[in-house]
């Protein structure tokens, strides 16, 4: 029995000991954002519509950084008009395993993103990449839709949406989401997005007489737009990225 005992000890420590090893060898992600919007001016009375350009690059030096869970999205002097488009629902696709029943006005946006297949900490080198483009669509009731398949050239098969929701906050809009586990794990390997790239189009929409944007400048207090995006990865860590605009 005290043999046992003593086996069990051995072995926890041995599990102790290659997780810390692990936590010692996964280098803390580093996140560069750029974007923005074409659009300048607006204000609460008289709203400019605009469109929305994003996009970021995650490293962690040589090796497979940790996988992004949460992305949060905020640009000042932004506010969504979600409801004069139509939406496509997150269910809808992922029960079809399609987009091709949406609505085509429900479609707002489009981008592509770089995935690496592998394990964190982890050699890049020995990582496999993924390339895939994604739409983006209002989902009605104040959420969105990223549609993500896989189109050729990757070795994990994917057809699903990441839900998302549109947020306001004072004068601040934006989009959160969180990924599915199925898209940030798959098959025992680990699936982190390192590059990403996002515009939401300049949609416009008459309502009652009046021109209405998808997407609205409001304008900013000191005349430069923040724009700021918060990673939260799979072990709770958070990060926020700012990028203040010189104009508005």
């Amino acid at each position: 029995m005290q043999s046992k005992k003593l086996l069990a000890a051995a072995g926890i420590a041995t599990v102790a000991m290659a997780s810390a090893a692990y936590a010692q060898s996964a280098t803390p992600n580093q996140y560069n954002v750029t974007g923005g919007t074409s659009t300048r001016g607006g204000t609460k009375a008289k709203p400019k519509a605009a469109d929305l350009k994003f996009a970021f690059q995650l490293t962690a030096g040589t090796t497979v950084p940790q996988v992004v869970k949460t992305y949060t999205i905020k640009v000042e002097g932004g506010r969504v008009n979600w409801k004069i488009v139509p939406g496509c629902s997150s269910a809808k696709m992922d029960a079809a395993a399609s987009d091709a029943s949406c609505p085509a006005a429900a479609k707002v946006g489009s981008g592509t993103l770089k995935a690496l297949i592998g394990s964190t900490g982890q050699a890049v080198s020995d990582a496999q990449t993924c390339t895939l483009p994604f739409k983006i669509y209002n989902s009605g009731g104040g959420k969105a839709a990223l549609w993500i398949k896989t189109e050729g050239g990757c070795p994990v098969p994917i057809a699903q949406t990441v839900p998302a929701k549109w947020t306001q906050s004072g004068t601040t809009g934006g989009l959160t989401f969180t990924v599915p586990d199925l898209l940030r794990h798959q098959v025992g390997l680990d699936l982190p997005v390192v590059d990403a790239k996002a515009t939401i189009s300049k949609i416009t929409k008459t309502v009652k007489g009046k021109k209405v944007g998808f997407l609205e400048s409001t304008g900013c207090k000191d005349g430069k737009r923040d724009f700021s995006v918060q990673f939260t990865t799979d072990d709770g860590q958070s990060q926020t990225v700012k990028k203040t605009l010189a104009y508005c």
